[in-house]
C-alpha cells in the first residue's frame, strides 16, 4: 500500500498500549504463568513465555511481532530511553548469540 501525503514526514503509533494488548492477548496470557511477576521473558528461570516458545505453544514469529510492537510504542513514548534500552538489548542479544555459537548453536 502506498499513501501519498505531501508534507508528512512520518507516521507513528500514539498511546497504542490498549491496541497492542487487544491484538496480542494470546501472547500476554503466558505472562501470568511465569514464576516471577517481573519476568522479562529473556532468560529467567520459570518463564512461561520461553517454555511456550521452546515447545511450540507460542510461535516465535508471533512473539517477535509482539516485541517489535512494544519497542515501537516505547520509542514513540520516549525516544531517548528507547535508544538506551535498544543498545542494551543489542548488547544482550550479541552476548547471547556468541554464547549460543560457543555452545554448539541453536537446537530445535
Amino acid at each position: 500500500m502506498v499513501i501519498d501525503t505531501p508534507g508528512m514526514r512520518e507516521l507513528g503509533l500514539f498511546d497504542a498500549d490498549e491496541g497492542i494488548r487487544a491484538s496480542f492477548t494470546d501472547v500476554e496470557e503466558w505472562f501470568s504463568q511465569c514464576r516471577f511477576t517481573d519476568c522479562r521473558h529473556q532468560a529467567e528461570p520459570g518463564c512461561a513465555v520461553l517454555a511456550a516458545l521452546a515447545d511450540g505453544s507460542l510461535l516465535r514469529e508471533r512473539w517477535e511481532h509482539y516485541v517489535t510492537q512494544q519497542h515501537e510504542n516505547k520509542y514513540v513514548q520516549d525516544k531517548t530511553s528507547y535508544l538506551i534500552n535498544k543498545r542494551a538489548r543489542n548488547k544482550t542479544t550479541t552476548m547471547w548469540s556468541k554464547q549460543t555459537k560457543k555452545n554448539g548453536g541453536w537446537k530445535k
